[in-house]
């Protein structure tokens, strides 16, 4: 899908029907997508549900200009929901590097939620940034979310999950690609419709235009199918005229097979004899693992100039879907073996790639006194003791 950024906001609430409540609750209603296919019902609103994940929700700003001028800085970070919403506007205008970010690529991103007081996160951001903003759902969230989420008073609004992208710099063009299905959403206990998908933005960068790509690719299942859904935003980039072009994204490369009992044993076998340094190095450095690495480098993207090797998501053992269905020797071995870490895995998640354009490096550059960095992590952000987001956001500089 594609489409040209208009001067005016959309006015996308016109894509939810009147009867969206009574879509959703029947949406919820088959065990498997098999049923739903089969149904009148799915016959009857197939339409309607490919309109509503594949919209392009736009929000422009007209009184927007870039905070710096001679170097571009890009952020990436999968905020969680977007919970901690006051806490990430503040960081973005008064954080010493978040501040300076200009364009902004952001996962996990909830528009009509319950647990984010159905909110619409993209716009909210954009309109307190002062940031021209896009957004394009993954999922059609049929649940309240997971833990503590499904017992809050109310109901979701639009119950739309995806991804958003923010720029000070103007939007001429924005393209999206779904991803090949690797996991069935819809069957597990946070039941949730549609597929994993790349929003491909076109931004003019001082009379140069670059695309800019933001994905979140699945964790529930194999290296080999998150590089079959990396590899199909690169065969959607060759179909588009060659320009700079910069990929971010929780890539969920963690290195370990997941989807059945059998890769989960096989992974908790390598958490329970393998040398835990060895280990936490792996974690930290996944391409010997993670197959998109090879794609991207055949399409001539690099991520070695772009990112630095710092731990972007930690999760405890416990925390781990499958755990509770391991032996408990081996959970017992697990334990005593990573103690010196918490007991938990710690992971470089979240990856920037490009092709055709410099990152730069520390005092390489000034505008209007500020200086470029090194590729940077900034983990551990915090509000009122708690955890912005599980994930830290990552920053790079590029020279336009």
């Amino acid at each position: 899908m594609t489409t040209t950024f208009h001067e005016q906001e959309t006015i996308s609430k016109n894509i939810i029907p009147d009867n969206y409540q009574d879509l959703l609750n029947n949406l919820r209603l088959f065990n498997t997508k098999s049923e739903l296919y089969q149904s009148s019902f799915y016959q009857q609103n197939s339409n309607i549900l490919d309109k509503i994940l594949n919209h392009i929700w736009e929000q422009p700003c007209t009184s927007t200009k870039p905070r710096l001028k001679d170097f571009l800085r890009l952020v990436h970070w999968n905020i969680e929901r977007g919970k901690h919403l006051e806490a990430i506007i503040k960081l973005f205008n008064t954080d010493p590097i978040l501040q300076f970010a200009d364009v902004i690529s952001l996962n996990e991103v909830d528009l009509g939620m319950n647990r984010t007081q159905n909110q619409n996160i993209t716009f909210e951001l954009g309109q307190r940034l002062g940031m021209h903003a896009v957004y394009i759902p993954e999922y059609l969230e049929l649940t309240k979310g997971i833990g503590e989420e499904l017992t809050l008073a109310g109901e979701n609004n639009e119950a739309l999950h995806g991804n958003a992208v923010l720029s000070r710099y103007p939007i001429l063009a924005i393209h999206s690609v779904r991803l090949p299905s690797c996991f069935d959403t819809y069957q597990f206990s946070e039941k949730r419709f549609g597929e994993r998908v790349a929003l491909i933005v076109e931004i003019e960068v001082n009379k140069q235009i670059i695309y800019l790509v933001n994905t979140h690719l699945e964790v529930r299942n194999t290296p080999k199918c998150r590089a079959k859904q990396f590899q199909s935003i690169l065969q959607a980039l060759e179909k588009l005229p060659p320009k700079p072009t910069i990929i971010a994204g929780d890539l969920n490369v963690g290195t370990f097979k997941r989807g059945n009992f059998y890769y989960s044993f096989l992974g908790f076998l390598r958490l329970a004899f393998n040398n835990p340094e060895k280990l936490a190095y792996e974690l930290r450095h996944p391409e010997k693992y993670e197959l998109l690495f090879d794609y991207a480098k055949k399409h001539e993207f690099e991520y070695e100039s772009y990112n630095d090797d710092l731990v972007t998501c930690a999760t405890s053992i416990t925390g781990v879907d499958e755990a509770k269905e391991m032996p408990k020797f081996l959970q017992r071995r697990i334990d005593r073996r990573l103690a010196p870490y918490k007991n938990r895995l710690e992971f470089r998640l979240d990856y920037i790639f490009a092709r055709g354009i410099k990152a730069l490096k520390t005092n390489e550059i000034t505008s209007k006194q500020v200086t470029s960095i090194n590729p940077t992590t900034i983990p551990n952000l915090l509000t009122n003791g708690e955890q912005i987001s599980d994930h830290a956001p990552i920053i790079c500089d590029f020279r336009i």
